[in-house]
């Protein structure tokens, strides 16, 4: 049994889906919830479910999100998760080192919230049969890196990390056939320790690189070195190299504005002008900068997205609103 709710006016998921002993696959567009709180105790009681897909674009507190993943360490027969929030709701959601995944696993989507770190379950003996895997971590160590490359199934892999890891990969992840990196070409490393040569299936190579509050030098080095080892793969994968934010990037001579400033700022005329104007940047930076971030990721969605009709649906109601 399936049951699919698009995100329309007036549509919503019916008051008991719970009671649908015998749902095999639900997937709920933007707006289709009528109560988060509700719905997170609800799809508990669906031991059946295999496919669970699901949008939610409002804020939801940490009791429903602790709920929700409660209710998910029931679905032993699930195979496909995949949960999207809208950019600006939830940006951080802890707690998924506690889960339980099912031994079926196969498809595992989280984006546009970061989790604090790689969850522990991620690793072969847990989840054996996952063959794609997207997240957004906020930091990862070495060890996570070993983890991800002993899995046995993993065919693809989309992860967007603000911390410098080595990309090195050597006799791992047998299976793996299409790899998406999102990076910050600001991060001291980016361009270094690159090695993707022992993936034997590898065909397709997309790097996000963030542009914001990097060097032109810093780019063109992150940029020159990923396209390097793409065309240093035996099998000559397909690879492309998006830059976002490559107006918000560092100009050569913002370092020496800066010491001017500072010079300013410590006059010893004591020039209250330019004290007042330093002052005045240095209180307003900060907040264009997170402007500016959160302008920068919406971009993302784009390139990460991973269903194709999605996007196509966004296009068409664009298109009746003009």
């Amino acid at each position: 049994m399936r049951l699919h709710v698009a995100g329309r006016p007036g549509v919503r998921v019916p008051m008991g889906v719970g009671n649908l002993s015998s749902l095999q696959d639900l997937e709920l567009q933007s707006g289709s919830i009528k109560s988060k709180e509700d719905f997170a105790m609800e799809v508990g009681k669906l031991m059946e479910l295999r496919i669970l897909k699901i949008c939610v674009y409002y804020k939801i507190d940490e009791g429903t999100k602790k709920a929700l993943l409660e209710s998910l360490c029931g679905l032993r027969r699930l195979q496909n998760l995949v949960i999207k929030f809208d950019r600006n709701t939830t940006r951080i959601w802890e707690g998924w080192d506690h889960w339980e995944p099912p031994l079926r696993l196969r498809e595992f989507h989280i984006f546009h919230t970061d989790l604090p770190r790689l969850p522990a379950w991620v690793y072969s003996m847990c989840v054996p049969y996952l063959s794609k895997l997207q997240l957004d971590v906020l930091a990862m160590e070495a060890r996570d890196l070993d983890m991800l490359s002993m899995m046995p199934a993993l065919r693809t892999l989309i992860l967007r990390t603000q911390q410098r890891i080595s990309w090195t990969v050597g006799g791992s992840m047998p299976m793996l056939v299409e790899l998406r990196l999102g990076l910050w070409a600001s991060e001291d490393g980016a361009a270094s320790d690159v090695g993707l040569g022992h993936l034997p299936l590898l065909n397709h190579i997309m790097v996000l690189l963030y542009c914001e509050g990097a060097m032109a030098r810093q780019v063109e080095e992150v940029d020159a070195v990923w396209r390097r080892m793409g065309n240093a793969h035996p099998n000559c994968p397909a690879i492309a190299v998006y830059r976002f934010g490559e107006l918000l990037m560092k100009r050569d001579d913002d370092q020496d504005d800066e010491e001017i400033s500072t010079k300013d700022h410590v006059d010893e005329n004591g020039d209250d002008e330019n004290s007042a104007r330093t002052k005045s940047r240095t209180m307003i930076q900060p907040k264009k900068r997170m402007r500016r971030r959160r302008r920068l990721r919406t971009n993302l969605e784009p390139a990460l997205c991973t269903h194709p009709r999605q996007l196509q649906g966004k296009k068409k109601n664009k298109r009746e609103k003009s």
